[in-house]
Formats: structure tokens, sequence, C-alpha cells
């Protein structure tokens, strides 16, 4: 267990609760935390979530296997602490995602380990620290090695697995959406992913739309696709394969607003090879995808990899690269002109590519980077929290 603190940061950043006022100077960025060498968690490349006034997330590394972290940081007290570290075992190892809370706890994933090796889905108490598996994944057709964070929707868990299911896509399968009951820990493959059109290798997390499960797939199509499920029969179609001008790989959560589904995509653009990335809007209904920007160089941001916030009538996302190759950006897009603005170049204060969507506490905006901060022993920083205010 490791702790830091980082009461003097919060407080110049004005975060000192969960409903904190707003900094004072607008524009500002600021490291909150610096991951260290493990124990502490290393490389957090999931999204935060709150619970009970206080952050949660996951490190992909660290911890004392060095196989990965679910860690805490207290708004309050101004503590990081480690409260859970994977061994790799039958409890997993490699939690890629953000936990979610879901009645009082944390559930997550694991892309490895479990009794099988191929990922779980795991329960963590935030007040002890205990670790609990709900589901070990099998393998094969039951799918295998998922990387997004779980959705609830009705008491019950639906997530996706990268490979596995009943599909042929290279060793292991296509992917799968799943769900399974954390009361019971029965889990069900609701559709398995076929490669070709119907698309191939889910990395993002589902959203929900009037009952109705929306993702991504980051392959499969043509440069990946837009998919829909319907939970109770599995039923699925794609709403949208992109073309590579309008975007290709797209590993991050859509957000739903206004009757659109927007989101990112890792590269295309300007074709697939030549492209940094894309933000879109998609209408579910008609399959009408508006090309909002197009990235276009490394001063404007590179590989959007992470997900959309709406804030105060805008959009706002990271980019893995920025000024230079390096750094990643944290941007602006206006929804309905497609507007940008690169507002932060990660670099300038101390961290490094982020893969994460962003949370918004009160006025200022949160997220992680997968490096920066301290050096770790693979000689990349181990990676950072970091706050922005627009």
């Amino acid at each position: 267990m490791r702790i830091g603190r980082l009461s003097v940061l919060l407080a110049a950043l004005g975060v000192a609760t969960l409903t904190g006022a707003s900094p004072a100077v607008a524009g500002a960025g600021k490291l909150v935390y610096a991951f260290a060498v493990p124990p502490d968690g290393e490389n957090p490349a999931g999204n935060l979530v709150a619970l009970g006034g206080a952050f949660y997330g996951a490190t992909g590394g660290g911890g004392t296997a060095d196989l990965g972290t679910i860690y805490k940081i207290d708004l309050v007290t101004g503590t990081e602490t480690v409260i859970y570290s994977f061994t790799g075992g039958s409890d997993g190892a490699g939690p890629f995602a953000g936990p979610i809370a879901f009645r009082g706890a944390l559930y997550g994933t694991t892309y490895k380990g479990g009794a099988h090796g191929y990922g779980t889905v795991f329960r963590v108490d935030p007040g002890t620290g205990a670790e609990t598996i709900v589901y070990s994944f099998r393998g094969g057709g039951d799918g295998e090695l998922p990387q997004a964070a779980l959705l609830n929707v009705g008491g019950l868990l639906y997530g996706t697995t990268a490979y596995g299911g009943q599909g042929d896509h290279g060793r292991c399968g296509c992917g799968t959406v799943f769900v399974v009951d954390p009361a019971t820990g029965a889990e069900r493959v609701i559709h398995s992913f076929q490669g070709g059109s119907d698309g191939a290798e889910p990395v993002a997390s589902l959203i929900d739309v009037a009952g109705t499960l929306y993702g991504t797939t980051t392959s499969g199509g043509t440069y990946g696709t837009v998919f829909r499920v319907d939970p109770k029969s599995g039923a699925e179609s794609v709403v949208h394969t992109f073309s590579g001008l309008d975007g290709a790989a797209p590993t991050a959560s859509l957000i739903y607003l206004h009757g659109d589904l927007f989101g990112t995509t890792l590269y295309g653009g300007v074709g697939y090879d030549g492209g940094y990335g894309t933000v879109f809007a998609l209408n579910p209904a008609t399959g009408v995808t508006r090309v909002l920007y197009r990235f276009t160089s490394i001063t404007d941001g590179v590989d959007p990899m992470g997900g959309l916030l709406y804030h105060d009538g805008l959009l706002y996302g990271t980019t893995e690269a920025g000024s230079g190759g390096d750094g990643g950006t944290v941007f602006t897009i206006n929804p309905v002109s497609g507007a940008e603005t690169n507002l932060l170049e990660l670099a300038s204060i101390g961290a490094d590519a982020s893969q994460s969507s962003l949370i918004a506490v009160g006025g200022t905006l949160l997220g992680t980077s997968l490096g920066g901060g301290s050096l770790c022993p693979n000689g990349y920083g181990c990676g950072t929290i970091f706050a922005f205010t627009p």
C-alpha cells in the first residue's frame, strides 16, 4: 500500500469535495497525482468513478505483483491508496478499464487471470479492499480477454470481450457481448461477433439508449463498426460501418446526446493510413453519420482513444499524442458546428498519453494519463491523474 498527499493540489484546483467550487482561473491544467514505482499502481488507462466522497480507478500494472491495482483518491483527506493489488491467479490480472460503482461496491473486469486464465468480472469492497470474483471467463465460445468497463442495466451487468465467442477471427474468435448477474455469478453470451460485415473485437463499454445497447468494434465491417444489441433477445445489427474517411478503429464508448450517438475513432479521417482520428455523430435510427472533426496533424492532437464528455454545451475529449507526437491533449468540440480547440498539451503539466474519458467534478474536468509522472522500472512514466478547468 502506498499513500501520497494530494491536498495542496486539490485545494489549488478548488476540488475539495465532489461538489466543490470551480477553480478561479479558467484554462488551467495541473497534475493531481503522479503514480510511483510498484507497489503503487502503474499506467492508469481507465476512467475515474466517484463513490462515497472519493474517486476510484484501476491501473493495468503496478501493485505488489505488478499486475494491476484498484486505487482510491480521497478528496477530503487528500490521500491516494492502493486498496487492492491483483496477483494474476484466480483473482485476475490487468484491469484495462476503470471500475463502475454499483450497490456500494466497485465492479470491473480484468483482461487476464481468473480460474481459466481468460479474464474475470470482479467486485471490490471500497471500505475493506476485499475482492471477490463474480465470474471467470472460460475462453472459446464463452468469450475471453475483456477490456471494457461494465454497464448496469436493471441490476444486471453487461459488457464485451475483445475475443472469444463463436466467430472465427484469428485464434480465438471475434468477441462477444455478455451479461452477468452480480448476485449469482450466472453469465450468458448474448451475441458472438462473426467478423466481416458483423464487426470484430469490441474493446469499448456499452451504453443503454431506451432499452437498446449500443457499442463499437475496432475491426470488421470495413474499418470498424457501430452496432446495436437487444439485451433480452441478443438480436444484433450493424448501425454503421466506417469507411476510413469518416474514421477507423473506434476504441471508445459512445455517448447519446440530442437523439444522436457521438464518438471517436482512433485512426482515419483522411484515409485509414493518413488520418489521425475523428469525432463523429451518428443518428441511430437512420444510420446517417457526419464527421464533426478530422484530426489533421500532431500539433492538432493525434489518435483520440478515449470517449467524449458532454459538459456545458460542448464535447470534451483526450488524445494519445499531441504536439511533437508526444504527451497527448485535451480538446473540445462544438457538437453542432464541429469547431475544435486544442485546450491543453498534457506534456506541459507532466502528463502523457491519455486513453480515458474525462469526468466533470463541479467545473473541473479530471482524467488519467497512461504515462507521465514518476519513472517506473520500464523507463517510462508510471502515469498520472490530471485536472483541467475549461
